[in-house]
């Protein structure tokens, strides 16, 4: 039996660079959030985005940057705060 887990995930449809190690997104389910990945780069796997940050893009749904670097969908949906929230900010 299929798993329906692929259409329940998270996933991106469009992604911008922000400034300081932000990204704008916008899921499938039509919400824009803004997820900050400076936290990310002090992890040594991603330590090559304080360079190609802007590089990034969208792969079957998933943020990814060149050097195959990539965050978790539903971490990177989780972790992110919606468009409107953080407008308040």
């Amino acid at each position: 039996m299929p798993s329906d887990d692929y259409e329940m995930s998270p996933h991106a449809i469009a992604v911008k660079p922000l400034a300081d190690y932000k990204l704008f997104i916008t899921f499938k389910n039509g919400e824009q959030k803004i997820f900050d990945a400076k936290p990310l780069l002090k992890y040594s796997v991603y330590k090559s985005l304080e360079k190609n940050f802007s590089a990034v893009s969208i792969d079957h749904g998933v943020v990814v940057w060149p050097g195959d670097r990539d965050i978790d969908p539903d971490k990177l949906y989780l972790k992110s705060v919606s468009v409107e929230k953080s407008s308040k900010l």
